[in-house]
């Protein structure tokens, strides 16, 4: 069962699992945190552009997948 809750978090926030360093490795978070804060300077102006034009477009979410294969394509490949 998936247990889900709502909660206001403060913008610039990154959340990271801390159950990451035990599927992964210990380099894993800080590799995620730094990977976060490059999408948090690449996408800044996305989300000041979306104030601008009247959106409510307040966060992004990207699904993690665990193995890429050789059918992966475009995008997911990269």
């Amino acid at each position: 069962m998936v247990h889900t809750r709502t909660e206001n978090i403060d913008v610039g926030t990154i959340l990271v699992n801390p159950n990451v360093v035990f599927m992964r490795n210990i380099g894993s978070e800080r590799s995620t945190i730094v990977h976060e804060c490059v999408h948090h300077d690449l996408h800044a102006n996305f989300f000041e552009l979306q104030k601008l034009l009247g959106s409510n477009v307040g966060s992004v979410s990207c699904e993690v997948v665990e193995e890429y294969g050789s059918e992966t394509v475009g995008i997911d490949k990269a």
